[in-house]
């Protein structure tokens, strides 16, 4: 990305209000812009005051990127974005963590989500009010969040692999969280005396498991069709035999209450009625990133073991496989768009399609081998 694009990039988070200031970058080789032996490479912040220096304001910003013309953009979550993060790592297993969470609560109605440089992703929704703590494996192993205090790197920033961080989503509609998760999120004050947990028992759910595993477990009884007085009930035993310390019984009666206002046979914890309400009226205008998604239906995603993405299109009345990074898929994409619209799509709409499409393969598509055929040829042959 050139530094006009990145500053631009800065210039439009902070109109929509998000907090941002400037982050190290990478170098060619994968060091970091610090210059020291670095193990946050292209992370950390460049300013004194790190995180604390974030802002919306604009002389600010270009005072920044003139300063750093090729920096990395960091976006500061929590209240003062108005939204938070669950930061999926698949490296450290957050892949799976997400789709048992999913699983048990059914997956989400929207989101708004962004892939990662170093090959997972974030996915963003607005900040419920309270206090919601950054922290690592939050939810589970590989699933962090990011939401008062902390701050992710935002799109078009650069990874130490190599790799830039693209929207897989439009993100001027931030969705709220479903009930379930701002329950998972959220930090309720207790009003039971503290005690020392640092030695519980096997068995024991200690600080921090309390309201993941309760809402868990509510949401499993509600799928079996038990009422909120039976699931609250169950869950006033399991709190009390179980936590430590056990929440307020305020905190348990609201989990009860929450997973209880969905059907028994609806698996699928949606977001608040207004979020769909607006969904359902919003006239549909399709963007670039639209068109372009769906003029790549007619291939066929998918990835391998080590979660590179392919995709298959048929040309020519035979089967072409591209790895969505290569010149081919992108050329045979752009044709398509140009054949329906008459000109190329932009630079930011075929960037967004693509996180689409990878999403698409990464987490939809199957896993499969890949093999490359070579063969004897009168010519000599060029790598593309």
């Amino acid at each position: 990305m050139s530094a006009p694009q990145i500053l631009q990039s800065a210039l439009d988070y902070a109109e929509r209000g998000f907090h941002v200031f400037p982050l190290h970058t990478p170098d060619p080789q994968g060091r970091c812009s610090c210059h020291k032996d670095c193990g946050n490479v292209g992370k950390h912040p460049r300013t004194m005051n790190g995180l604390k220096d974030a802002t919306t304001d604009e002389a600010t910003i270009r005072q920044w990127f003139r300063q750093w013309p090729d920096a990395n953009i960091g976006i500061a979550t929590g209240a003062a974005s108005g939204f938070f993060v669950l930061d999926v790592d698949p490296r450290s297993g957050g892949s799976e963590s997400l789709k048992t969470l999913l699983a048990q609560h059914g997956k989400f109605a929207q989101s708004v989500w962004a892939k990662t440089g170093g090959g997972g992703w974030h996915l963003l929704f607005k900040h419920p009010g309270g206090k919601i703590k950054s922290s690592a494996h939050a939810l589970s192993s590989g699933l962090d969040v990011k939401g008062d205090g902390g701050y992710i790197v935002a799109a078009p920033s650069l990874h130490a692999s190599g790799q830039t961080y693209a929207w897989g989503s439009e993100y001027d509609a931030i969705p709220d969280a479903p009930d379930w998760l701002q329950l998972l999120v959220t930090s309720p004050a207790d009003t039971h005396t503290p005690r020392d947990t640092s030695h519980t028992s096997e068995g024991e759910i200690g600080e921090g498991r309390r309201n993941q595993t309760l809402t868990s477990l509510a949401g499993s009884m509600r799928r079996r069709g038990m009422t909120e007085a039976a699931i609250y009930a169950a869950l006033v035993v399991e709190n009390e035999a179980r936590c430590s310390p056990p929440l307020a019984d305020a905190d348990v009666r609201k989990i009860a209450n929450s997973v209880s206002r969905y059907a028994p046979e609806d698996p699928a914890y949606v977001f608040s009625d207004r979020t769909r309400k607006d969904a359902e009226t919003k006239p549909e205008r399709k963007s670039q990133a639209t068109i372009l998604v769906e003029l790549a239906s007619e291939a066929e995603f998918f990835h391998t073991a080590d979660n590179e993405a392919y995709a298959s299109v048929e040309i020519g009345g035979h089967l072409e496989t591209w790895p969505l990074k290569s010149r081919g898929f992108r050329d045979w994409l752009m044709c398509r768009f140009y054949e329906m619209e008459s000109k190329s799509p932009n630079t930011q709409g075929f960037q967004d399609a693509l996180g689409v499409l990878y999403g698409r393969a990464r987490f939809d598509g199957e896993t499969r081998e890949v093999h490359t055929r070579i063969a004897a040829h009168a010519r000599p042959l060029h790598e593309r």
